[in-house]
């Protein structure tokens, strides 16, 4: 994400959850005492074409937030009610209509993990659908 009126760019860096098993290497079920959805976070600003850090921050969006030390966000939060206000206005493609922001909002956080995750697994399907659909396209060109 970028400012470039002020040349800020946030870098954010999802950290994968690797898989484990009793056997090891035939993968199975994720360890659970590995957090998931983790991200590291990183403000800079470009000057003469060198980013300098501002800011660096770690989260995990369905429970915080924070940058050195200090949480911006955490999921005891109080919750506005901005997400059943927006949904009249928003657009069908907007992120309030994901199925995992009620659960959040009811505090049930390991059923919209779940949610998450099976998202994410039908994204990574449909990249690897689109990939070879592309490769596919590119033989006739």
């Amino acid at each position: 994400m970028k400012d470039l009126k002020n040349n800020f760019t946030a870098k954010v860096n999802f950290i994968e959850t690797k898989a484990k098993s009793a056997l090891g290497f035939l993968g199975g079920k994720k360890d659970d005492k590995v957090p998931r959805n983790q991200v590291e976070i990183k403000i800079v600003k470009t000057h003469n074409n060198v980013e300098v850090p501002l800011m660096i921050g770690s989260g995990n969006y369905l429970r915080y937030v924070q940058f050195e030390g200090q949480y911006t966000w955490k999921y005891t939060d109080k919750v506005t009610e901005f997400v059943s206000e927006s949904r009249a206005t928003a657009l069908p493609s907007s992120s309030v209509f994901r199925r995992e922001i009620d659960l959040i909002v009811e505090k049930k956080y390991a059923e919209a993990d779940k949610i998450v995750e099976g998202v994410e697994a039908e994204e990574l399907k449909d990249e690897k659908n689109r990939n070879k659909f592309s490769k596919e396209m590119y033989k006739y060109q």
